[in-house]
């Protein structure tokens, strides 16, 4: 028990006060009477109930000594603080890492777990235990148990993950039971170094294990001729690696690499004839201590063929600049007909317009005779002018192209509502603009005709038509390395059918073909197949999740524990505290009519 108001201890002071009036107090009274026989002849009775009166008055004494100090025990406001019984809070850190493995081939998460469950013991004692997993979604595993076997049992469905711990989030879950459990303690069980952790216990699972890794894969392309360069890592520990590689899974190679210790070594494979592979995996079979990270694949990127319509009636400059873009197969129509405006992926209207745009693809016009809804063309100017970009250089359209004093005539200045940005000017107005609408869809108008400008014939010119390709057809993935743990999205055009993702271990994951993209978790370390089919065609694409870098060093970097949450080893119970003061209420209550019951009967 604690003393929230220690001040009210000063009422105590009326307990000398109470003696000193006992003291001062005059113990006889003069009466006057009209005679002494009768007086005297009571003085025998007046003896034998003289201890009575004695105890009468002993007894008066230590009540009012008792309502003193209850006064001063509720002013000082007693708490009391369960130090026998702790809520004990484990948190369980299930990262990649956490499934290093020492000689005996015991790995840290299970030594975790078998920690916890000692801790589980304690449960006997009146200890509560509290299980927290800090996954991706950090959740309760049990809650405030008193069952030791409750415990294990959901440790036994712990599973350890492939990505990274969260663990501010698994604190936060900490901090619930913390506030309304008044003696908490929070231990964390991890492999991560942790700075000011005064209100945490952590135990440091890291002993030191052995571990290799292959961090990287790259490709040079010559001609059909593939060059695989491979980056490994020793962590702690000088030693030999034996490396393969298979391509499309089929062993090409094999070759050995000395390494030193926590100092990346590369390894390079010859691949003649082998530029049209899908999958390239570098691998080693080596006792150390985490297995994740002993290979890694590079999948090539497949380029999806684009559907594209022109309508154009002088097409030479467009039609040059998709084709060599290599990914295109373009149809040149000299007129909007129900043919031309279906089924195809990106639409380009130069000069020719329709009287309603497509709603199956994306759009790119030159001219301003018909304008999409929310952008309008403010007249037509004679005069020559420069192009500039906006200041946005991060925008999908403008990576990588330079206007290079591109200089247009007669072009119409853009204004556009919400949604619609302006990317190219020509002085201060606008030439360029593009919108992103539904299911993927972009439309992206030019003010000015091709024919009444220089831009054809910069340089800049099929890096812009690439750009406008590229962002207005998504591939499905944009890239093939993936970190294991995370999210990729899976960007579905217009028209998907269905979808569907192979996991690496060949498990099949659908997905309803319907907006623009659809999340996919990766749970699992290797290679993913993921398969689109369209109503013209289909796509299909391979990609690789690895262990993150700070989980393949089983040793992750030292990070700051934050040091505002408020866990504590004991803390506050108001429930506690409400009723102690009903019972220092009731007491004083008591004393109170015990001594007025007390009087009366002296009195009457």
């Amino acid at each position: 028990m604690r003393l929230e108001n220690p001040a009210g201890l000063w009422l105590l002071l009326g307990i000398p006060a109470l003696i000193l009036i006992y003291m001062l107090r005059n113990r006889y009274e003069e009466k006057v009477v009209s005679g002494t026989y009768l007086w005297r002849l009571s003085r025998r009775f007046q003896k034998t109930r003289l201890p009575v009166q004695r105890l009468k008055k002993i007894i008066l004494f230590v009540l009012q000594l008792l309502f003193i100090a209850s006064c001063a025990l509720a002013a000082s406001q007693p708490v009391l603080v369960q130090g026998e019984t702790v809520d004990y809070v484990a948190i369980l850190d299930p990262s990649a890492s956490m499934q290093a493995v020492d000689e005996k081939g015991v790995s840290r998460f299970e030594l975790a777990k078998d920690m916890i469950s000692d801790l589980a013991s304690e449960t006997l004692s009146g200890h509560t235990v509290t299980v927290i997993s800090a996954g991706r979604e950090p959740s309760y595993l049990v809650q405030q148990s008193k069952s030791a076997n409750e415990v294990r049992l959901a440790l036994n469905r712990a599973v350890c993950e492939n990505g990274t711990a969260n663990t501010w989030e698994a604190m936060d879950l900490a901090q619930m039971i913390c506030d309304r459990s008044p003696n908490s303690k929070v231990i964390l069980y991890t492999d991560t170094e942790y700075s000011n952790t005064s209100r945490i216990q952590v135990k440091n699972l890291n002993r030191g294990e052995w571990n290799v890794a292959v961090t990287g894969l790259e490709a040079e392309k010559i001609g059909e001729d593939v060059t695989f360069t491979a980056t490994l890592v020793s962590y702690g520990l000088d030693t030999t690696v034996t490396c393969g590689i298979k391509v499309d899974g089929a062993l090409l190679d094999a070759k050995s690499l000395e390494l030193a210790a926590d100092t990346p070594g590369t390894l390079e494979f010859s691949a003649p004839q082998q530029g049209h592979y899908e999958t390239a995996e570098v691998y080693f079979e080596l006792d150390d201590a985490l297995a994740l990270d002993n290979s890694y694949a590079l999948c090539q990127t497949r380029e999806r063929t684009w559907r594209v319509a022109l309508h154009s009636e002088a097409p030479l400059y467009l039609k040059s600049a998709l084709e060599a873009l290599g990914t295109c197969e373009t149809t040149v129509f000299k007129a909007c007909s129900e043919e031309s405006l279906t089924g195809f992926d990106l639409y380009i209207f130069d000069g020719i317009f329709p009287d309603a745009y497509p709603e199956d693809g994306s759009v790119l016009q030159f001219g301003v005779e018909k304008m999409p809804d929310g952008l309008t063309a403010a007249g037509r100017y004679s005069q020559e002018g420069t192009l500039t970009a906006t200041t946005d250089g991060e925008h999908p359209i403008l990576q990588g192209f330079l206007p290079d004093d591109t200089a247009v005539t007669h072009f119409a200045p853009l204004q556009g509502k919400a949604g619609w940005k302006t990317l190219l000017y020509c002085g201060a107005d606008g030439v360029l603009a593009s919108k992103e609408g539904a299911y993927g869809i972009v439309t992206t108008v030019v003010s000015f005709d091709l024919h009444d400008s220089n831009l054809p014939l910069r340089q800049g010119f099929l890096k812009l038509i690439q750009n406008i390709v590229t962002h207005s057809v998504p591939s499905l993935l944009g890239s093939t390395d993936q970190i294991a743990g995370t999210t990729v999205r899976l960007t579905l055009p217009v028209g998907a059918k269905s979808l569907y993702v192979e996991k690496p271990d060949g498990s099949i994951q659908k997905f309803p073909p319907t907006g623009t993209s659809v999340p996919v978790e990766l749970d699992q370390i290797g290679v993913y197949a993921a398969v689109l089919e369209t109503e013209s065609g289909g796509e299909y694409t391979h990609f690789f999740a690895h262990v993150s870098r700070e989980e393949e060093r089983c040793a992750p970097i030292d990070e700051l524990l934050e040091v505002d949450r408020g866990f504590a080893v004991s803390g506050d119970n108001p429930e506690a505290t409400r009723s102690l003061w009903r019972l220092a209420a009731v007491l004083l209550l008591l004393f109170i009519l015990t001594e007025w019951g007390w009087y009366y009967y002296e009195e009457h």
